[in-house]
């Protein structure tokens, strides 16, 4: 125990001052006595501004609360804070341990964005993350931390590519390589005891678009300020900086009650030598249990064989580890992610002593970060799915239409009848691959209503009966009192169906599909264990269960992939759970599968609770037997081959047919024509003007005008986030004949 001691006595100084969390000892009168450049850094007061100064918060020992700060330059700051009991010079004093976890916070509310620009958020949030951990190495000068941190600013700016920076402070510059003075730059001012002492420079190489805040935008701004500041109180900080002069028994407290795991390690034997008393804790044992083991004993054996092979020879030669992201188990068979940080304590002839060891617990860290990953490839997916389903629907609408206006023309024996029927059969499975890679793209239409889910369900039963066979037992758990949702009827069969099917292929021996559903509420405890995308509150919950072979973690990482699928060539086109996937989170749900090998499989659907009347599902009227008509009627559609069809569909059904490429010539063709316009057929997306603007000129004009939609994917301009607007007629692309001649007189007549 006396060399245990005496090790900490050789460096305690230095560990102490190059941790990160802030360290403060506070007297009985609740006044500063001590704050480790971490707690300057923190409050952003020097050391002689916060001496003897009122410390602010309860002196309540071995009690960890979070607590809030505003620092001097007006920045708020977040730290959970565990205040200790200890005795120094014969006087009872507190210890205060805080870890600023400001930068976690401010991640975690990024992440809930899921807007277009998390993916930059995050990058500035990383630069952030690594300008902080340049700035808490330990003997790092400041020119060393300039170029650093120049060098980090390009990849955080939205052109990577072309940005440049530089630093230019008391007659010294640091720049990157390609640093070039253009008209597109940025600039903000390093500020040192108030006053400016030099100027943080950022500068596009090409002239970029102008937007409404200029080529930079206000987060880069923004981020160029907090880049800017942190310089500032660097340079605040080596300025100011004095001789902490204090005891041995403070450094030991210290020590003991940090929140990061800290151990001194044998350089020759790799047995621990000691550890503060965070170690134990963490890892359930108790110090004597820990002290004397090899160190390799508490990694998990991929990390324990890492650190045997590359860190630890590489430790002896360097003398450091830098963020080296390790796995610890705990005694209960835990595992802990963990960034380890360590340096060499020599003696007077440069020997090395001991492994000063600091690990901190970056578990939370780490998954999300796996939830931010997950998130960016299901989005990049679905843009890529969304953008080729748009394009293959305008290609299947001619393919289609003209296969089946051919065949109405050809006599039951003509040999050519057969090839043409393949052709328009073929081209009506492409047209539902198409729908389904909308529905995982989120870009299809919905016309939701409020239900009441388990009326949906009873109605749904016998035909998935007959859907699994007479082998599958269902069984259907319905909580009374349901809540009702907001959603698409025939979307909501469409998730349970494609379910009932994936869970009767996963029991080719039998077994039971269960379909349940019950009320919940999702806190915010819930939202950071599965996705912190999601916004707490009452929730309905859907689940279909089955006794099946299970799934693997491989598995269910991709089972939400497009084209991802465990069946045989031909068995499936791996779009069924990838559709279900979309169309949950398009009605602003969440989704999660439960499995393991052998144990079956569970997915989970939550919708949000809405309050409303239920709406009843209205029967379907019988189709119209005639659905030819003389009425006027106007095809806007900038695609030719589309255009085309859409006239000879329409002409051959009796209606006269003007037709138009764009919505400039539908407004000059209607300009000239004599006579009534009854019906304006229109795409949502066309160049020089949209579909809706032009109906709403025309309708002008011709107030009785009837008009209907069409387009294969949803468009703001007609459809919020693929929720069809009230009051609106839709064609969903690719249709045929028929349907386009069947909608047509069901406008007209209504």
């Amino acid at each position: 125990m006396t060399d245990r001691v005496n090790i900490h006595q050789t460096d305690f100084g230095s560990i102490i001052s190059s941790i990160a969390d802030s360290i403060v000892i506070v007297d009985q009168k609740g006044n500063i006595c001590f704050a480790n450049p971490s707690a300057e850094d923190f409050f952003g007061r020097n050391l002689k501004e916060l001496l003897g100064k009122p410390f602010g918060f309860p002196l309540i020992k071995d009690q960890t609360t979070e607590i809030e700060v505003i620092s001097k330059s007006g920045e708020l700051r977040m730290a959970e804070m565990r205040m200790t009991e200890s005795v120094l010079g014969g006087k009872k004093v507190y210890l205060a341990s805080i870890r600023d976890f400001t930068e976690l916070k401010r991640l975690e509310q990024g992440l809930r964005k899921q807007g277009s620009d998390l993916a930059e958020r995050v990058k500035e949030l990383s630069c952030l993350y690594r300008i902080s951990k340049i700035i808490e190495r330990p003997k790092a000068s400041f020119e060393e931390m300039a170029r650093g941190i120049v060098a980090l600013i390009p990849p955080a700016w939205q052109y990577p590519d072309i940005t440049c920076a530089r630093i230019i402070l008391n007659g010294q510059e640091f720049k990157t390589e390609n640093f070039k003075e253009t008209d597109w730059r940025q600039t903000s001012d390093i500020v040192v005891n108030g006053k400016q002492a030099g100027v943080l420079e950022v500068n596009y190489l090409e002239e970029r678009p102008e937007k409404d805040e200029g080529p930079f935008s206000k987060e880069e701004r923004s981020l160029i300020d907090a880049i800017a500041e942190r310089l500032g109180h660097i340079l605040d900080r080596i300025k100011g900086k004095e001789e902490l002069l204090e005891s041995e028994e403070k450094y030991q407290n210290l020590y003991d009650n940090a929140p990061d795991m800290m151990v001194a390690v044998d350089a020759k034997t790799a047995a621990i030598l000691d550890c503060n008393a965070t170690t134990a804790s963490e890892l359930g044992y108790t110090k004597d249990e820990i002290i004397g083991r090899p160190i390799f004993d508490m990694y998990v054996p991929d990390s324990a064989e890492y650190a045997k092979v590359n860190l630890f020879p590489m430790f002896v030669k360097t003398g450091t580890i830098k963020g080296e992201e390790l796995q610890l188990k705990r005694k209960d068979g835990g595992i802990i992610d963990v960034s380890l940080n360590a340096s060499a304590v020599r003696d007077e002839k440069g020997n090395i002593l001991y492994t000063a060891s600091i690990c901190r617990d970056i578990s939370e860290k780490k998954r999300l970060e796996a939830q931010f990953q997950q998130a960016q490839k299901m989005e990049a997916v679905g843009r890529l799915a969304g953008g080729v389903a748009h394009d293959f629907n305008n290609l299947l609408t001619t393919i289609i239409g003209y296969a089946d206006l051919m065949l109405m023309g050809l006599a039951e024996d003509d040999p050519f009848r057969e090839n043409l029927e393949q052709i328009g059969e073929n081209g009506k499975r492409a047209a539902r691959l198409t729908r389904q890679l909308l529905a995982f793209s989120r870009k299809q239409i919905l016309q939701p209503v409020v239900l009441d889910l388990n009326e949906l369900i009873k109605g749904f039963v016998k035909m998935l009966e007959r859907l699994i066979g007479e082998d599958l037992e269902l069984e259907t758990v319905l909580v009374s009192g349901l809540r009702q949702v907001e959603a698409d009827p025939g979307q909501v069969e469409q998730i349970i169906m494609n379910l009932v099917i994936n869970a009767r292929d996963a029991m080719p021996d039998g077994g039971k599909v269960i379909i349940e559903t019950a009320n919940t509420d999702l806190d915010e405890d819930y939202a950071k264990a599965h996705d912190v995308s999601l916004q707490p509150g009452p929730y309905l919950m859907l689940a279909v269960s089955d006794t099946g072979t299970g799934m693997d973690e491989e598995t269910r990482s991709n089972i939400f992939e497009p084209f991802f699928t465990t069946k045989e060539v031909g068995k499936g086109t791996g779009l069924g759970l990838s559709t279900v996937y979309g169309i949950v989170k398009q009605s602003g749900g969440y989704i999660w599968v439960y499995s393991e090998p052998g144990q079956g499989t569970t997915f989970k659907i939550y919708l949000p609770a809405v309050v409303g009347e239920t709406v009843q599902r209205k029967k379907e009227q019988p189709p119209a037997d005639d659905l030819t008509g003389s009425e006027t009627i106007l095809v806007v559609e900038d695609d030719d081959a589309l255009r085309n069809l859409g006239r000879e569909i329409l002409e051959r059904q009796g209606y006269r047919v003007l037709d138009a490429g764009n919505g400039i010539e539908a407004l000059r063709i209607s300009e000239t024509h004599r006579g009534q316009i009854h019906l304006m057929i229109t795409d949502v997306v066309m160049p020089k003007m949209g579909g809706k603007k032009v109906a709403d000129r025309l309708q002008q004009l011709y107030p009785q005008m009837k008009v209907i939609y069409m387009s294969g994917y949803t468009d703001n301009s007609i459809a919020h986030h693929g929720i069809l607007a009230p009051g609106l007629n839709f064609l969903q692309k690719p249709f045929s004949p028929e349907v386009l001649a069947r909608k047509v007189r069901e406008v007209l007549d209504a």
